[in-house]
């Protein structure tokens, strides 16, 4: 069923493209957009799922929860639902349009491949407002943030907040160093950095950094 959840999706998701100029609406948020190619997710699934087992815990059917921080149209998100350890996968836009293409493209999904959009959920909101404590709910959690276009003091609020809310041991992947030799917060001491690989994106095929950290 995976592989042909796989194939669907592929051939139902819109092309990545730019929305052109944002409305005033979403005037001081960075709404720039990019998304990581599907070889890229599935690098990034097994980048997390190795860096929980290297801290001795098991990947379990079922257990896991998964937060895509401004997901845009959703295509990562639903990709990673279809891992059976995941057993909720959420994705947070701010922008109105990408958050509806989501919903559609989820329920065009949903006719055939119930068993794993309902694990799926969008919510659009502004992430600096999302309750990760409450989804969270003591499980730790794997994150993805595309946060290259981010202002410093976003990704700092940001941080500041993940760290905060998500539950020791949960990972994070993110396209930008949130903290770049800089001394101000979030504070380093908050986290621990595991490792830097390349992966695919939508601006640069050939693999953009990707910064993985854990939560202490």
């Amino acid at each position: 069923m995976r592989k042909s959840y796989i194939n669907n999706l592929k051939r139902n998701y819109p092309n990545c493209r730019h929305d052109g100029e944002p409305s005033d609406s979403y005037e001081g948020h960075c709404v720039t957009y990019g998304e990581m190619e599907y070889n890229g997710i599935q690098q990034y699934a097994t980048t997390i799922f190795r860096l929980f087992s290297h801290g001795k815990r098991n990947i379990g059917t079922n257990e896991h929860i998964f937060i895509d921080i401004g997901c845009g149209n959703g295509k990562f998100p639903l990709f990673m639902a279809s891992y059976p350890c995941i057993k909720r996968s959420i994705g947070i836009e701010l922008v109105k349009s990408r958050y509806e293409n989501s919903q559609n493209l989820l329920s065009s999904l949903s006719v055939n491949f119930g068993e794993i959009t309902q694990k799926v959920e969008f919510f659009n909101m502004d992430m600096l407002k999302f309750n990760f404590r409450e989804t969270a709910n003591g499980v730790p959690c794997f994150i993805w943030i595309s946060n290259l276009c981010f202002p410093s003091d976003i990704t700092h609020k940001l941080f500041d907040k993940l760290h905060e809310e998500l539950p020791e041991g949960s990972i994070i992947g993110c396209s930008k160093h949130p903290f770049n030799g800089e001394q101000t917060s979030p504070d380093k001491q908050q986290f621990h950095f595991t490792k830097k690989i390349h992966i695919p994106m939508s601006w640069k095929k050939e693999g953009s950094e990707v910064f993985f950290f854990t939560v202490k």
